[in-house]
């Protein structure tokens, strides 16, 4: 969060994460976490301080790992889930909190006090009568409540680990075609104007009203009815097919867009 350091996870036999300061144009190493995991890291985040970084290792131990990093120490290790994990995040308002998610499954994290010690406590989130997902994308509001994305283009609404609200543009209409992959605040000081913006496999960037999820109705079994303000549908000028955005970096004056299709591509920023 201070923009002074970056992480970056190896993939190899127990590989490394290297901690890089960076300033006035250039990096140099600046730390180096070992051990974390067997083969691969698949997911990295700092908190909102900074001085904790959280890791997620691939197959074959799935490992969440909570580092000080400028000690170079493993603080606390548990299994993250039994299949790949493509996200993980520190809980921006609850201290000790964090949330995984990835192959059919998010998870709610705590880094709790218990009588032998700090522990990492998981519940998995239930999906219920909802069909199983994949989670890669989600954003927590002020109130802990969890909005995620899926691999079927809906938005799920969780309360704790239940879900409160399955969600889509109705008429059979998705929020997506395809998996959700990004989601961020466009923050405002009138509560208003405060937007989520999603992007996806299918190449579509939509801001949605935050007050419009904290305002739904729902039916017997959970369904609502979202709509975006606004929505586009990025090309890429090399091919001209819509991008398959598989990661999305926001910046003040530009962002960064990973297309699944083995492109890198650097845009003006259209939420403002």
């Amino acid at each position: 969060p201070t923009l002074k350091y970056f992480a970056v996870g190896e993939c190899g036999s127990f590989p490394n994460i290297y901690i890089y300061k960076y300033e006035e144009g250039k990096a140099s190493l600046h730390r180096i976490l070992r051990k974390g995991t067997e083969a691969m890291y698949s997911a990295l985040s700092f908190n909102e301080k900074g001085d904790l970084l959280a890791s997620v290792g691939g197959e074959p131990d799935y490992n969440l790992v909570i580092w000080n990093w400028k000690c170079e120490t493993i603080i606390l290790k548990a299994k993250a889930f039994s299949q790949e994990v493509y996200r993980v995040c520190f809980s921006p308002r609850f201290e000790g909190k964090l949330i995984t998610s990835g192959m059919g499954h998010i998870r709610f994290w705590e880094m709790a006090k218990t009588f032998t010690g700090l522990k990492l406590q998981g519940e998995l989130g239930k999906f219920g009568q909802i069909d199983l997902s994949d989670i890669s994308a989600f954003v927590e509001f002020p109130d802990g409540k969890v909005l995620s994305g899926t691999e079927h283009g809906t938005f799920l609404l969780w309360e704790g680990i239940f879900i409160k609200a399955n969600l889509d543009e109705g008429d059979k209409q998705k929020c997506h075609e395809g998996l959700v992959e990004h989601m961020s605040w466009v923050m405002s000081d009138n509560p208003e104007d405060v937007l989520i913006m999603s992007a996806g496999h299918d190449g579509y960037v939509k801001w949605w009203k935050y007050l419009d999820f904290e305002n739904l109705i729902l039916d017997d079994f959970s369904n609502g009815v979202i709509h975006p303000v606004k929505s586009v549908q990025l090309i890429n000028p090399k091919n001209n097919k819509p991008i398959k955005i598989t990661n999305l970096v926001k910046h003040n004056n530009f962002w960064l867009i990973q297309d699944g299709n083995g492109f890198l591509i650097k845009v003006t920023p259209l939420d403002n």
